[in-house]
């Protein structure tokens, strides 16, 4: 590839790994603690850091500003801190303190800057939204030996750091001092903050932050996993943003980052195979198509109960059921492949597969509404309601526990005989 043989992109495109990485990594950890908003508000804290730096010193060298930038993110989050724990404010009203003060303060003095005849400094502004294009093989070497430190404290301290992020009352009552590794987070938030300023700005390094750890959570609830995958977005984000930027040198490397960031928290969004869009839509609709065919079992189970003789007409089933008025051809031929039932000239007919459904269902239903009858004491008129919502959902093992806590008991609320527990004869077994 033509961009691997020129060295400044190379550079440009290795420090976006590697902070893509890194930020990645720690952003599934902020994700976590709740803390999401906290890189955001230090993101824009380092302005006024950056811009009191240059003031003080007249330069734009990377070992002025970034220390002004890191005092400065310090600063902001012992506010964080005190605004929170000592003062007891909300932590969205301190975090909307914490940021709008600290960048109004960086604008303030940008525009002091500009109204001044300090020297050098043009260009300044660009810490808004970063400088890519800038950066050189010593910026590179300053970015990797962060990047190495913190990817290195965060496998140290891994354990303790998820025990932390999910449970910090049992750290508390443990003796682990929680707040020491809340400090420690904190340290190596505003340190990856402040290394990602000449990339992507002070306005986007939020949302390379959080927007690959958002994406991995949709994947996976394994932590390990979702560092990884979060590590990959982030990386591939911040490649293809070097890459976009370098054949189209008018585009912005860092917004571009940002905007392949969210195109992979979209994608996750749209695909994620438990928690994605398409993949929820696809279970309500096939939980939907269940609870109508059960109610169509039921329905013709009833009328085998009151003793009227197959077939049974349409008619009568949505006389008794009438939300299965719109769907009943469609409910009908399902349960037809599924060989529950057989259509006749005359109405429907249950099948022996079909019959034992029908009668799991309404063993289920009507077993839940004895134990909303004796455990929670509701009244036998409310009872059914509940139970039609509940029965779509009881297993064969909750059904068992079901059981222990109603023992003994043979019929419903309203005097009808509970279906007799059918078991799978040892031919059947698979």
């Amino acid at each position: 590839m033509e961009i691997l043989s020129d060295p400044n992109s190379l550079w440009v495109l290795s420090c976006s790994i590697l902070l893509g990485i890194s930020a990645g990594w720690l952003g599934c950890f902020a994700l976590l603690r709740k803390e999401a908003l906290a890189g955001d508000a230090l993101a824009h804290a380092a302005l006024p850091g950056v811009t009191v730096a240059f003031m003080l010193f007249q330069s734009h060298a990377r070992w002025v500003l970034l220390p002004g930038a890191l005092l400065s993110c310090f600063a902001a989050y012992g506010c964080l801190l005190f605004l929170t724990r000592v003062m007891r404010m909300k932590s969205d009203s301190a975090l909307a303190f914490v940021l709008s003060f600290f960048f109004a303060l960086g604008i303030f003095h940008l525009t002091q800057l500009q109204k001044e005849t300090y020297s050098h400094q043009a260009g300044l502004d660009k810490m808004l939204f970063g400088q890519a294009a800038a950066l050189v093989s010593h910026d590179v070497l300053v970015v990797a030996v962060m990047c190495a430190a913190l990817l290195l404290v965060l496998i140290v301290l891994f354990q303790r750091l998820r025990m932390t992020s999910f449970d910090p009352l049992f750290c508390r009552a443990a003796g682990i001092p929680s707040h020491r590794y809340d400090l420690l987070f904190g340290f190596l938030l505003v340190c990856t903050v402040v290394v990602g300023l000449d990339l992507v700005g002070v306005v986007l390094m939020a949302a390379l932050l959080i927007t690959p750890a958002a994406a991995a959570r949709y994947w996976t609830n394994d932590l390990p996993r979702m560092i990884l995958l979060s590590s990959f977005f982030g990386a591939c984000s911040g490649a293809f943003g070097v890459v976009v930027s370098f054949y189209a040198p008018k585009m912005p490397t860092g917004p571009w980052i940002v905007v392949f960031a969210t195109a992979f928290l979209l994608v996750s969004l749209l695909i994620a195979p438990e928690r994605g869009v398409i993949a929820r839509r696809l279970r309500h609709r096939s939980f939907q198509r269940k609870i109508r065919e059960e109610n169509l079992l039921r329905a013709l189970f009833r009328f085998e109960e009151d003793g009227i003789s197959a077939p049974h007409s349409l008619q009568s089933i949505v006389q008794i059921r009438p939300t299965l008025a719109n769907t009943l051809d469609a409910t009908i031929s399902a349960l037809e492949r599924l060989g529950e039932l057989t259509r006749e000239p005359d109405g429907l007919r249950l099948t022996r597969e079909g019959l034992a459904r029908a009668e799991r269902v309404t063993r289920y239903h009507r077993l839940w509404e004895v134990y909303l009858s004796r455990m929670v004491n509701i009244p036998s008129h409310m009872l059914h309601e509940g139970a039609e919502n509940v029965e779509h959902l009881l297993t064969e093992e909750m059904e068992s526990e079901l059981l222990l806590e109603i023992e003994g008991v043979n019929q419903d609320p309203h005097g009808k005989p509970i279906p007799q527990r059918v078991e799978p004869e040892s031919g059947d077994e698979k």
